[in-house]
């Protein structure tokens, strides 16, 4: 298992900030636990600045301080475009493999594998089988709209 993070670049563009390995610490003898991301804050607080609503927001309906326990499947080869959400988004690859892909770059995600979105630019690419991903997304407070 993999865990990726989508961060900013120096140039404020979404990238793939950080990609790592699943490592458990033991809890007990027959339970290792690894813990992928944690917030403490209900609306969830980011260290990345958030876009302006725009025309690539998507708009979950998740309210500040909610959040959606979601599951979708993506058809065989299926191309999404750049996109930005209210929201911050665990995900994790079920069946298949997709691509995430950001402004600087993209990650291949094969089942099992896990990302963090939050709230930045983001689009996913179905592999030749489709792919299904399941996922909690937290809301966040809302955006600054643009004139």
């Amino acid at each position: 298992m993999k865990i990726y993070r989508i961060g900013v670049n120096g140039e404020g563009r979404s990238t793939i900030a950080e990609e790592r390995s699943a490592d458990p610490a033991p809890v007990t003898p027959t339970l290792a636990v690894n813990i992928l991301a944690e917030t403490v804050a209900s609306p969830p607080e980011l260290d990345v600045p958030r876009r302006a609503v725009d025309a690539r927001f998507t708009d979950l309906a998740v309210a500040p301080g909610g959040a959606r326990w979601v599951s979708f499947s993506l058809p065989a080869g299926e191309r999404g475009e750049l996109q930005h959400t209210s929201t911050l988004d665990y995900q994790v690859v079920v069946a298949s493999e997709v691509t995430v892909g950001t402004e600087d770059g993209e990650a291949l995600l094969r089942t099992g594998d896990c990302v963090l979105i939050p709230g930045l630019e983001h689009s996913w690419s179905a592999g030749p089988q489709g792919c299904t991903l399941v996922g909690v997304a937290f809301g966040l407070p809302p955006h600054e709209r643009r004139q």
